[in-house]
């Protein structure tokens, strides 16, 4: 059994794996990144034929303007807005605050505190992520278990969950 208390920076490493793009999300953006790129290229080149001087210079920095816009809007987004939201949830949801306990046994994950218990089977897990401060066991594409790995009495314990998660959890 573990005893959990998350703190706000947990929950703001939570959100940001959570919303941390999949390889293939991030592949696309970066294609359309760099489609927008050989657009602006190929116009500078070769477009100078094709339209005047004015619509050239549009076009070509629509293109520009589209590939700076949209990497700095992620980067944004990430870096401010979702740190700074996070945060505020953690504070307005007073259930995220209070500490619980967590077991587990073969049939699934057991957490219980002050205002109730929840039992959640191993198959109703639709996935899991980690990341160096966490685990995230899904249990919906929105919806998820937040477990700290400092709670872990040790690296051992640690590599057994993991491991349980493998072997339970099909992702």
């Amino acid at each position: 059994m573990l005893t959990v208390k998350l703190e706000e920076a947990d929950y703001v490493a939570a959100t940001a794996l959570h919303l941390r793009s999949s390889r293939r999300f991030a592949v696309a953006f970066w294609l359309v990144m760099l489609g927008l790129a050989v657009v602006a290229i190929w116009l500078w080149f070769f477009g100078r034929g094709l339209f005047s001087d004015g619509q050239l210079a549009g076009l070509i920095g629509g293109s520009i303007g589209g590939v700076l816009g949209g990497v700095l809007a992620s980067l944004g987004v990430r870096s401010l807005y979702v740190p700074w939201k996070a945060k505020r949830v953690f504070r307005q949801q007073r259930s995220l605050q209070l500490p619980f306990e967590l077991s587990w046994t073969d049939e699934g994950l057991f957490s219980r505190n002050e205002q109730g218990s929840y039992n959640t089977l191993w198959s109703d897990f639709v996935r899991w992520k980690e990341n160096d401060r966490l685990f995230l066991l899904y249990v919906s594409d929105v919806m998820f278990h937040i477990l700290p790995k400092r709670v872990f009495p040790n690296a051992e314990a640690l590599s057994s969950f993991r491991e349980l998660l493998r072997s339970r959890i099909l992702t």
